[in-house]
């Protein structure tokens, strides 16, 4: 197997992982007696807080390997054995895909939080000093997410040159 093809299959974990998180929060939002929608546009937006895994996911489960191409590149030569970059690159870029999953979760649970608080049972409610630090977190988790699936050759080669 190719570099691609692992990083193909990182991807399709990662799309199981996000299809069951969409799932069990749709289940949430249809049979939850915690959801009280104030109107129908509050419902709306939890449907679509809870679709948008879901889809994602089945994007993802369908073209692996075109994202993994995406991800790692054109590859030179055709049958040549996997080499220890090209693993690394493949590691670093599953690393990066768990945070960004981490990171797309945690900025769904604050879009619904700062949904919940606009509507009037909850509109006294107010972020905390640890939710604003947070939400920066969050943000900062899915940049350094983003940048290691981005990069993640150049930090393979990185890690391999320092190493020596």
């Amino acid at each position: 197997m190719k570099p691609i093809h692992y990083l193909g299959l990182a991807v399709r974990l990662f799309a199981i992982c996000l299809m069951v998180y969409g799932v069990s929060n749709l289940i949430q939002v249809f049979f939850s007696p915690v959801y009280g929608f104030s109107n129908e546009d509050s419902f709306i937006v939890y449907l679509l807080v809870s679709l948008i895994p879901i889809l994602l996911s089945i994007f993802l489960w369908l073209f692996p390997l075109t994202i993994a191409r995406k991800i790692l590149g054109p590859e030179e030569k055709e049958f040549e054995p996997v080499n220890p970059k090209g693993i690394l690159a493949v590691l670093i870029a599953s690393i990066g895909l768990f945070y960004l999953f981490e990171s797309v979760i945690d900025g769904l649970y604050w879009l619904t939080l700062y949904r919940m608080m606009s509507e009037p049972p909850y509109t006294m409610m107010t972020l905390t000093h640890y939710d604003k630090a947070s939400i920066a977190s969050s943000i900062i988790e899915c940049i350094l997410a983003v940048a290691l699936l981005c990069f993640c050759k150049s930090i393979a080669k990185l890690i391999a040159r320092i190493s020596r």
